[in-house]
């Protein structure tokens, strides 16, 4: 025998509205004996109870669109929500942070939650107030929508609440209201609609500053967690003396050039538009030494950061001289991630420093704290732990390879998009042993056990002198990763392009540079009592030592550097 079907199940729980209209009933049998036959009086109380009954259905359908907001806004705001108590739990504990309008409003809805605990026949004493009373009742909406979605077992207790308890609050509601406008006449039943309004008002603004308690509990957990987890990471106190001292000599540059970008030529290359805005994934900047490779990086890396600098000559962007417009744009701005090698600084040239520092650049950036799911998604990339014990612990600290695959994972968590650039490759000391270039290019290429697309982008520069194309591991397949003539440009993703700094692409700001350094000596090796023609010859001997250094230094800033300053140390002519 089947012992199953004969186990009575729990019986359909009241809807709010059948607890409504219960209570309308009831109400309606009470009041209206001692009506009489007054018709006015009989009209009221129905256009009355009328009202009271579209004025609920809107109420719950405002709670239930709340609920379900924040069922989608955010999961485990749901798993926290279960019970009441633990809701005053975490808002008791968040008071210690909340701004005083918050905390003002938290001391009223805890009050109302430490009733509701209570028996439900306490709850007439409140009565009196129609707003809290609205509250609660919210509260006991919201609580019935959870238990429709929940199938109850068949031993789960029978919450008589429905069938005795809120009928009998909605009866004292409907008294009180009642009692509260003895005249019944037409102006006080309009004022009173406006009151419930207010109400309703009242009880979403409760609603969404609960949700934003808890979104906002939920979000300093998360960052306390990112914190530590950050904490865990050195940052290079010695490269962040080195970049500000590039970023330093690129805006002294930019002064002398009257706010022209360095490197201009570079913006113009198809290479670079295919790899800042297309599919490219990784881009090679490449030249020889002395050519100004990480001036050009410094450059780019301003163009990235900096709305209208490749667009406003006149401008000086690194001095904060941006436009409006720029302003609004620079706060959609990518995230940026750099690390610029420098041989002979211990600190700043060995892999594991390269890749934990641009770690830390992007689990410090504000790109990532403002929103809760990122939050969620890059603490448990760096600690499944804390979600489920039980899981298994990335060590994202342990192995280069883990922390390569700790920076790819959260760029695909941040919305915005990431940006990595490595200057100087060439000078990192163990750039071979650590397969440093083979790791940058795995950040990029596809893992095909991963269904998220990785829209990581990555530029980095190096000498010449090195085959770095080896050093990738694109080798065997080179055609895979660089697209030779006769391919056409937009490959899938992960495409690699080359971008060589020649004596040609550098002859513009070569020229500029060297018209600024020679004309600060030229003065002193001319006669200036010719008067006049001081003005021409000035001129004229500018153009011909600025072509004879052109000729002797092919590109090479460091060289012309070099001869400019034996020329002022000797005080000889050219």
């Amino acid at each position: 025998m089947d012992t199953s079907a004969s186990k009575p199940k729990n019986p359909m729980r009241k809807t709010l509205t059948e607890c409504f209209e219960e209570a309308c009933s009831r109400f309606r049998s009470t009041v209206e004996p001692s009506l009489g036959k007054d018709r006015q009086r009989l009209d009221a109380l129905t256009t009355f109870l009328k009202g009271a009954s579209t004025g609920l259905q809107q109420l719950e359908k405002t709670c239930q669109n709340l609920n379900d907001k924040a069922e989608e806004k955010a999961n485990n705001a749901a798993k926290i929500l279960t019970t009441l108590d633990q809701f005053k739990t975490l808002g008791d504990a968040f008071l210690q942070f909340a701004p005083e309008s918050v905390s003002i409003v938290w001391c009223a809805i805890s009050s109302l939650i430490t009733i509701g605990g209570a028996k439900l026949q306490t709850l007439l004493l409140i009565c009196g107030a129609c707003n809290s009373v609205t509250t609660i009742v919210g509260d006991c909406i919201r609580w019935e929508v959870r238990m429709r979605t929940t199938d109850a077992a068949d031993d789960a207790p029978t919450l008589d609440i429905w069938d005795t308890d809120i009928p009998d609050l909605v009866f004292n509601i409907l008294e009180f209201l009642w009692s509260a406008q003895p005249h019944l006449d037409n102006s006080r039943l309009k004022q009173t609609g406006i009151k419930i309004n207010q109400v309703c008002d009242d009880l979403k603004k409760c609603a969404t500053i609960g949700t934003d308690i808890i979104e906002a509990v939920q979000r300093q957990v998360l960052l306390d967690e990112l914190d530590r987890q950050t904490a865990r990471l050195q940052p290079s106190a010695s490269h962040r003396t080195h970049f500000s001292t590039l970023r330093d000599r690129l805006a002294y540059i930019i002064r002398q050039r009257n706010g022209q970008p360095v490197a201009r030529w570079l913006f113009k290359e198809n290479a670079y538009h295919d790899w800042k805005h297309g599919s490219t994934s990784m881009l090679y900047l490449k030249s020889p030494r002395g050519y100004g490779k990480s001036i050009a990086m410094m450059s780019v890396h301003e163009d990235l950061q900096t709305p209208h600098y490749n667009n406003n000559p006149n401008s000086d962007p690194l001095n904060g001289d941006i436009t409006k417009d720029a302003a609004v744009r620079h706060e959609q701005k990518p995230l940026l991630c750099s690390f610029f090698f420098k041989r002979g600084e211990q600190d700043i040239q060995l892999a594991r420093t390269a890749f934990e520092y641009i770690l830390h650049q992007m689990l410090s950036s504000s790109a990532l704290r403002k929103n809760a799911s990122t939050l969620a998604e890059i603490v448990e990339v760096l600690n499944p732990a804390f979600f489920d014990p039980a899981a298994q612990k990335t060590g994202f600290m342990d192995t280069l390879t883990a922390l390569c695959q700790a920076i790819r994972d959260v760029s695909i968590a941040i919305p915005n998009r990431v940006y990595l650039m490595v200057d100087a490759l060439d000078e990192c000391q163990d750039r071979r042993e650590q397969n440093f270039s083979q790791l940058l290019a795995d950040m990029v290429k596809p893992q095909p056990e991963s269904n998220k697309a990785c829209s990581l982008k990555i530029i980095f520069s190096a000498r010449d002198s090195i085959d770095i194309i080896s050093e990738l591991g694109c080798d065997k397949d080179i055609n895979s990763l660089v697209p030779t003539a006769d391919q056409t440009e937009r490959l899938s993703t992960n495409i690699l392009r080359i971008i060589e700094i020649t004596a040609f692409k550098n002859w513009s700001d070569l020229d500029i540079y060297l018209r600024h350094e020679v004309k600060v000596v030229l003065p002193r090796r001319i006669d200036q009592s010719e008067g006049e023609a001081f003005a021409k010859l000035l001129d004229s001997e500018l153009s011909r030592i600025v072509e004879i250094i052109h000729q002797k230094a092919k590109g090479d800033f460091t060289l012309a550097r070099m001869i400019i300053a034996t020329s002022s140390s000797r005080r000889k002519k050219l």
